[in-house]
């Protein structure tokens, strides 16, 4: 009876058992490919693909080989929309690589193993070498004394003598080369040798190096010894190393792996996803200006300037450029308080405003208007023309931010360096008319600082009709096919204008002088000072045709009412339209004139500026 219910009791447990191995199934363990790669301006949105094969019930997967530096947060799995089941959990491990780490030492050590003989290889040749030489010294010391004695006896063999030295001499030429050869591979050996032993004291740490250097050195004396090997002196070395292989000190290489569980309605194979974001990597924007004043046109060419050190390498992506930041927290500032009290005033530190997640970079508060956007598949004719039927990038905006497409499939490696790609080029066009409702050719023109250089600036302006806004970055320039040198372009967001500098021009140029100073010190008791100073600026345009010019100068401004300053004699007026005098450097003393300059023209403005104050006023800034 009672082995009858043993039985019973074995039978119903495998019925048990089998029905959970049915039901949950064994983890399958996967490190899938990474397919697509979002790109933001501060970190990446990774996705993995993988085929599995699921059963019927709970499903573990275990996805491997993760970077350690992503974010444990932003991991999420995903399955095919008409898949019949659905992902129960998602849950990240660590796991510490020192199988990998052992593997790695292992490896290098065969590495250097295999080197060395190649080494001892040349050693013995040039031991062999060594022996030839010695060998035909003798030969030459034995001629030298055959040869003394055919000397007194006045029978002397001279075509002998001849033959041996002949042989000696190239057989010496023949073994000093060979020697020098091999010298120079064994240098060569010796860089490679010492690169691979650097290798392993960084892998498996300085104590773990200095015991494998110990072994290694009682092992070869062993070796080269005629006579039975001995191991006592190596094998305290050689159980150092052996602990430390086991147990390694110093910094281990670390994983993350995301274990997934899957209810799957009926057996089947399917696609899973896993996605991820990830820091240590970043783009933004570098260009190619190619501009020609006689032909009146500019193209930009628009690079991504890719940084990427993940420790995983994007191969053959789809890569997609995002403008936006997203942040880990997005909170809004709160508004200190500000009060006023007797013998104190308390102001309260503001909070400094974050940029929230899918800001893009520069725009903070401004806002694009609607009329301004351009559609993603709106290109000029000239684009149009330039890009012909190669693969081109896609640009189109989502929510607030602009996304790129990149053509093809994209391989860039985790590495130290940026890396450069080409998202499209553009042709540029000026602001539009008064009406706004025509797009003109670009402008030209020159502006000059006086105060500070006689040389000009050939300056552009250009209006953003491009499917993208610039991010801040760095340009290169080249005017009429000749390389200028580097600018940096400024945030512009779409449908704003921008004025691009081209480089310094020295045939249109403007020079500053101070004609005369004169203070007057009339009223000595109780009078004022006034100082006068007479300027002279001098304008050339030395083209065979008109150029435009816009001219900066600075006067003084006062701080204090007790001093006055002003402008008299002035010959050319300088702006005053309501957006000149309404910006900041109006205030800050900064007029502007503008201006044509005919062909070979030489232009004058003079003005007088007159600064008064009371005689006990110490005022600084004075020229």
């Amino acid at each position: 009876m009672k082995r009858h219910v043993i039985c019973l009791s074995y039978v119903i447990g495998a019925c048990l058992y089998l029905l959970l191995a049915s039901g949950e199934g064994r983890a399958s363990e996967i490190q899938g490919d990474i397919v697509s790669v979002r790109l933001y301006q501060n970190q990446a949105m990774i996705t993995r693909s993988a085929k599995v094969s699921l059963k019927e019930g709970i499903n573990k997967i275990i996805v491997t080989g993760l970077p350690p530096q992503m974010y444990d947060w932003s991991v999420r799995g995903k399955l095919p929309v008409n898949f019949t089941g659905k992902i129960q959990s998602v849950e990240v491990s660590k796991h510490a690589l020192t199988q990998k780490r052992r593997n790695k030492i292992l490896e290098i050590e065969e590495k250097l193993e295999a080197l060395r003989d190649r080494d001892q290889v040349m050693l013995d040749d040039l031991k062999s070498i060594a022996s030839q030489e010695r060998f035909l010294e003798s030969v030459m010391g034995f001629t030298g004394t055959v040869a003394a004695k055919e000397i007194t006896t006045g029978a002397p063999q001279v075509s002998v003598w001849d033959g041996t030295l002949n042989y000696v001499k190239n057989r010496m030429r023949e073994l000093h080369r060979d020697k020098r050869k091999i010298e120079g591979s064994r240098e060569e050996l010796g860089k490679e040798i010492q690169k691979w032993e650097f290798e392993l004291s960084q892998a498996g740490g300085s104590r773990y190096y200095n015991a494998y250097q110990a072994m290694n050195r009682s092992l070869i004396g062993n070796r080269s010894r005629l006579e039975v090997q001995h191991f006592d002196r190596a094998a305290q070395e050689y159980g150092e190393r052996d602990r430390l292989l086991k147990n390694p000190e110093g910094t281990i290489d670390y994983e993350k792996r995301v274990e997934i569980a899957v209810y799957a309605g009926a057996a089947t194979r399917s696609s899973i996803e896993l996605t991820y974001i990830i820091p240590n990597t970043r783009w933004g924007m570098k260009y190619d200006i190619r501009a020609s004043e006689s032909d009146r046109n500019v193209t930009m060419s628009m690079f991504a300037d890719i940084y990427q050190k993940t420790g995983e390498d994007w191969d053959a992506v789809n890569l997609f450029l995002s403008t936006g930041q997203p942040v880990h927290s997005i909170a809004q500032p709160t508004i200190g308080k500000w009060i006023l009290d007797i013998g104190r005033i308390a102001l309260a530190r503001r909070p400094q405003s974050r940029t929230i997640f899918g800001g893009a970079a520069g725009m903070r508060d401004r806002e694009m208007p609607a009329a301004e956007e351009r559609d993603a598949d709106e290109l000029s004719s000239t684009e149009k023309e330039r890009e012909g039927n190669a693969p081109t990038s896609v640009i189109e905006k989502r929510g607030v931010n602009f996304e790129v497409a990149m053509p093809l499939k994209q391989t860039i490696p985790s590495s130290e360096r940026y890396q450069k790609k080409m998202i499209r080029d553009f042709a540029l066009i000026g602001r539009g008319n008064a009406g706004g409702q025509k797009e003109s050719p670009v402008r030209f023109f020159y502006e000059l600082f006086p105060s500070e250089t006689r040389d000009g600036f050939l300056k552009v302006a250009v209006k953003n009709t491009t499917s993208l806004p610039w991010l801040e970055g760095e340009a290169q320039i080249f005017l009429e096919n000749e390389f200028m040198g580097k600018a940096t372009i400024p945030f512009t967001a779409q449908g704003k204008e921008q004025e691009i500098v081209l480089g310094i021009e020295n045939r249109v140029s403007a020079n500053k002088e101070l004609v005369k100073k004169f203070e007057d010190n009339a009223g000595l008791f109780g009078g004022r000072r006034r100082i006068l100073y007479q300027y002279r600026i001098t304008l050339q345009n030395d083209f065979s045709e008109a150029k435009e010019a816009v001219l900066f100068d600075a006067i003084p401004v006062s701080r204090n009412k007790q001093v006055e300053v002003a402008m008299e004699n002035l010959t050319l007026p300088f702006l005053k339209d309501d957006e000149t005098v309404k910006g900041v450097p109006y205030s800050q003393g900064i007029r502007k004139w503008t201006f044509t300059l005919n062909p070979y023209e030489k232009r004058e403005i003079s003005y007088d500026l007159v600064v008064t104050f009371d005689k006990n006023v110490s005022v600084s800034g004075l020229r």
